[in-house]
């Protein structure tokens, strides 16, 4: 049986990369551009988060891929229709989610 945790009883990790290159910070504000209309995380948050993550490469790999499948999609599919781009992002995260077996209210 699954051990049911309440979010408020998470606590977040240790910081294990207290620095982050320049470049990599570029990035992380390049997929959070393409993300901006749904992703309510402040940068310095998003950023903290990875330098807590044990393989921060992997997981900014991954959000640049979402935000370039976003893109690519919306530009064969052009709609400036909020809750429908809202409904394609989240058809691209479920795949994140179900990897991490999580669900976020943040987008």
């Amino acid at each position: 049986m699954e051990k049911q945790i309440r979010l408020s009883d998470l606590k977040f990790g240790p910081i294990r990369h207290p620095v982050l290159p320049g470049e990599f910070i570029e990035r992380i504000k390049a997929f959070k551009k393409v993300l901006r209309d749904f992703d309510s995380v402040p940068l310095e948050q998003t950023i903290d988060n990875f330098q807590r993550d044990t393989d921060p490469e992997s997981e900014l790999v991954i959000w640049e891929r979402i935000a370039s499948t976003f893109e690519t999609y919306l530009s064969h599919n052009p709609t400036t229709d909020s809750a429908v781009r809202k409904e394609i992002l989240q058809f691209f995260l479920v795949p994140l989610w179900a990897r991490k077996n999580v669900r976020t209210s943040n987008i």
